[in-house]
């Protein structure tokens, strides 16, 4: 405690030689001052609990500890994440659009992306209302619109890939790539709060395209090009050449897009292909009538489904077992804690005469 207390002192005595010119010096001091304050109080109360460790005081000073470490944690400096009243997030704000997963997706053209990186309000609850208006990184979550992006921690490698060549210009989008990812609504160029329709969006499920096989690496070229008919032709991995339907007769009857689980009902006359404008990530499992199928990786980095002839019912639903075995495991450490807390006693010590 003694080295501590001398460094304590050094830096103090330091404070005014190796501040930075022109900040002040006094809210530092008084910071250092509280510092060490309430490092006596944590090491006095730990001293204290480790002497009074088999009576009934022992309890408190373990929570005196805590008390003060939560302390030290809340006003060792400025809150560096600012907060905004919740009304900035609970109170409805219109959107032109209002496409939802079933319809079609909105986009922002890179003008757009580029202005609302940099642009702020006064306050930081303008700035919030200024991204919802505009549909900025995924704060279309609270209106219910669905997006072609959205926080760049959910991006994954490949779909991130092909978001990128969608961008033609500042306010231009390769026309094929965007009706593929269903772009119904971009965002005005001379307007970055209204979204413009777009007629030629397709659904974000369709059917009956024919499989064109490529090495991967060349298929983000190739839809990329000005050629591309994503209404007649899906791109697959060269590896998966071998045994793939063609057919292009498959009618979908119906389909529902809830949150983790996609459901189609399809009549297909011939062998063939549905494709799904949905990234491709191992977690998705699929079932045709109730059997397991595998899911293809369509377009570089979305899904696709092979079927034969007939009526038939396709399930996409996402099981992310890692995630539920991990959620588990932390229920079952923190119940054994607390039981270990509830029933563990001190073993009393006997003093030596």
């Amino acid at each position: 405690m003694l080295f501590v207390a001398a460094g304590w002192t050094i830096s103090m005595c330091l404070v005014g030689y190796l501040n930075v010119e022109g900040e002040a010096t006094e809210p530092i001091f008084v910071n250092g001052i509280v510092r060490f304050a309430l490092l006596l109080s944590c090491w006095g109360l730990a001293c204290a609990w480790r002497k009074q460790l088999a009576t009934r005081w022992s309890p408190w000073l373990a929570v005196g500890v805590v008390l003060v470490l939560w302390g030290d944690l809340k006003t060792q400096q400025p809150q560096l994440t600012p907060t905004i009243d919740r009304s900035n997030y609970t109170e409805a704000i219109p959107l032109a659009p209002q496409p939802g997963v079933e319809i079609g997706r909105t986009m922002l053209t890179a003008r757009a992306l580029g202005e609302l990186k940099f642009k702020s309000l006064p306050s930081l609850a303008q700035t919030t209302v200024l991204h919802r208006l505009s549909l900025f990184d995924n704060l279309n979550l609270l209106e219910g619109v669905s997006k072609m992006d959205g926080l760049f921690s959910l991006y994954l490698p490949r779909q991130q890939e092909i978001e990128s060549l969608v961008y033609a210009g500042p306010n231009e989008v390769r026309g094929p790539l965007a009706d593929f990812l269903g772009i119904s609504h971009l965002s005005s160029p001379t307007n970055i709060f209204t979204f413009e329709p777009r007629s030629t969006a397709m659904p974000l499920i369709t059917a009956g395209q024919s499989p064109v096989f490529l090495p991967a690496e060349e298929i983000p070229g190739a839809m990329a090009a000005p050629e591309f008919a994503p209404r007649t032709v899906v791109f697959l991995p060269l590896q998966l050449q071998d045994g793939a339907s063609t057919g292009p007769n498959i009618e979908i009857r119906s389909s529902r897009i809830t949150a983790h689980r996609i459901e189609i009902e399809v009549n297909a006359e011939s062998d063939g292909i549905v494709t799904i404008a949905q990234a491709h990530y191992h977690q998705w499992r699929a079932t045709i009538d109730g059997e397991p199928t595998e899911i293809l990786p369509a377009n570089h980095a979305f899904q696709a489904v092979a079927v034969k002839t007939g009526e038939h019912r396709i399930v996409l639903e996402y099981h992310d077992t890692a995630w539920i075995t991990g959620r588990a495991t932390s229920l079952l450490t923190l119940l054994a804690l607390g039981i270990l807390a509830f029933f563990w006693r001190p073993k009393e010590t006997v003093a030596s005469p």
